[in-house]
């Protein structure tokens, strides 16, 4: 055992020990936080006390949308900065560019990056609104198409046969022709989709390159000139003979072709990369062989932060990321990239002759509106319906045709086949007038509008219905069921397409979003705030002034 003097220095070199560890510790702390000032305690407190970020806002076309919002995804986890430290986040929003620029006209207030789907758009933009367009690269590439059914595609002798623009034309101005090419299981007629040319590019250079197939040339850049031609105006009279549906987006046509079938559109114009994401694999994009148009999605930034996205976008490692959606390079990889002819883009004036012709060649619209003025719809409701359908009706075309059925109780015909031109001002004024009151005779509304478009219905007019309620049915005598024999039966004699508005939560969902499946068109739901939107997407379809030159 230690001696009693011996036990105390044991203790002092325990001591010393403890001491040193001591100091060895708080050397360790210090060099640690001396290391993270080096590194970045910034980091750190950053960490701790998260900071708001400058919200970065991205207006894209739908053609580029998906690859878009994966770059900001990407952007945003990587806590990307400006040259102030400040940190960005991104915010993406789908837009046709022909809508982005109508905006512009009332309130010129650019986002932080705009990507149309060419620089003809930036062009049109400048000279329209005023607003200075800065440098646009392009990001991404991707060549427009004629999306139809395969079986339709080898009927008419693909691939064997190259086909194009003028084919679908001709196919359109003839029944015949296409009854025999099609073989009856395609429809009575040949039905086309494309976006609206005053809103969407797709739309626009789908009725350039009809136009450039019509005379023969895919060299020269289209002026207005060449737009007044005669042979031009019946070119694309008899391609929009066919044309069922004037989609206000390319995505939104891309996907009613994909979920509807052959029997809703026999061929849709889109981009290539839209008819590659398709779920169908019986869908064929055709090269027209008299040429086509390649989108160049050009980027303008119209901030400081909305450059340091768009240098991210031209990142090695986002363009990478291009082929998983279907998207091309922005520079040409060859001479021979495409086996068709780029068609050159035309000045941006000649994109507002371009919607003028149009607007007086495209087909007229028989259209039938039945409105539920039952007691539910009394107040802001129906205050909210008679705005958005006086703004519709003001869209409208001056040879389209026009019927009005409101229905409570009964269906009553209030309009009955009045052409715009004359009547607009006065329906306009009237329907401010409307009343609400009693039941909801929806289903027999819904066969009356039937028979009315059956009856005012011509090959020369594109034949629509739109239903609006908000409740269900409680009234009707004749119709019970959506899926009434007698009413399938009078809606498989007609083309008419059906458009049905739910209007707020008590509207019989199941059962509207019926009638728009067996009508081959499209179900929404609104309240008073959306029913605007509604009214001008619908609008847009039938081929109402919009976008550019309205």
């Amino acid at each position: 055992m230690p001696t009693s003097e011996q036990a105390p220095n044991a203790r002092s070199i325990i001591r010393t020990e403890q001491k040193r560890i001591l100091l060895l510790g708080c050397s360790l702390v210090i060099l640690l936080l001396c290391s993270l000032a080096a590194t970045g305690v910034v980091s750190l407190y950053r960490f701790l006390f998260p900071e708001t970020p400058r919200t970065i806002t991205v207006v894209v076309n739908p053609a580029v949308a998906a690859w878009v919002r994966d770059a900001a995804e990407r952007f945003n986890a990587g806590q990307y900065r400006d040259t102030n430290g400040t940190l960005l986040a991104v915010q993406v929003r789908e837009e046709e560019a022909g809508q982005t620029i109508a905006q512009w006209n009332e309130a010129p207030t650019p986002p932080d990056v705009w990507i149309p789907d060419h620089e003809v758009w930036a062009k049109l933009a400048a000279d329209t609104t005023g607003i200075p367009m800065p440098a646009c690269p392009s990001t991404s590439r991707t060549a427009l198409v004629i999306a139809t059914w395969k079986p339709l595609a080898q009927s008419l002798g693909w691939p064997a046969r190259d086909l194009g623009w003028l084919d679908f034309g001709s196919l359109a101005a003839d029944p015949s022709a296409w009854a025999y090419y099609s073989g009856g299981q395609f429809g009575d007629e040949m039905r086309l989709g494309h976006a609206h040319p005053g809103l969407a590019g797709s739309g626009a250079f789908a009725l350039l390159a009809v136009i450039h197939a019509a005379q023969a040339q895919s060299s020269q850049a289209l002026t207005p000139s060449d737009i007044s031609s005669p042979l031009v105006q019946a070119s694309v009279r008899s391609f929009e003979s066919a044309v069922a549906w004037f989609s206000p987006t390319t995505a939104h046509l891309a996907r009613r072709m994909d979920a509807q079938g052959p029997t809703s559109i026999s061929a849709a114009v889109l981009y290539e990369n839209m008819v590659a994401d398709m779920t169908r694999d019986d869908v064929v994009a055709l090269y027209p062989f008299e040429g086509t148009f390649m989108a160049t999605n050009p980027a303008c930034a119209f901030s400081e932060a909305g450059q340091v996205f768009v240098a991210f976008l031209l990142e090695r490692t986002t363009q990478d990321r291009l082929s998983q959606y279907h998207l091309r390079a922005p520079s040409p990889s060859g001479a021979g990239e495409l086996a068709v002819p780029v068609l050159p883009v035309p000045p941006a004036e000649t994109l507002v002759a371009l919607q003028t012709l149009w607007l007086s060649e495209r087909k007229p619209v028989n259209l039938v509106m039945v409105i539920d003025t039952s007691g539910s719809m009394a107040g802001e409701k129906i205050a909210s319906v008679q705005n958005a359908a006086a703004d519709f009706i003001a869209q409208m075309g001056e040879h389209d045709q026009l019927s009005i059925i409101l229905f409570s109780d009964k269906p009553v015909v209030w309009v009955r086949e009045a052409t715009i031109a004359e009547k607009r001002e006065t329906i306009i004024e009237n329907i401010q007038y409307i009343d609400a009151d009693g039941g909801t005779a929806l289903y027999d509304a819904v066969f009356d509008a039937v028979q009315l478009v059956r009856t005012t219905s011509s090959p020369d007019y594109t034949n629509a219905i739109i239903v609006l309620t908000d409740g269900q049915d409680t009234a009707s005598e004749r119709i019970l069921t959506a899926d009434d024999p007698t009413l399938l039966d009078m809606l498989n004699q007609t083309d008419a397409t059906i458009f049905t508005v739910a209007f707020g939560e008590d509207a019989d969902m199941f059962v509207l979003a019926r009638l728009a499946e067996i009508g081959r068109g499209a179900f929404y739901r609104a309240d008073e705030t959306s029913i605007g939107a509604i009214y001008d997407e619908m609008s847009a379809a039938f081929g109402g002034a919009a976008g550019i030159g309205r």
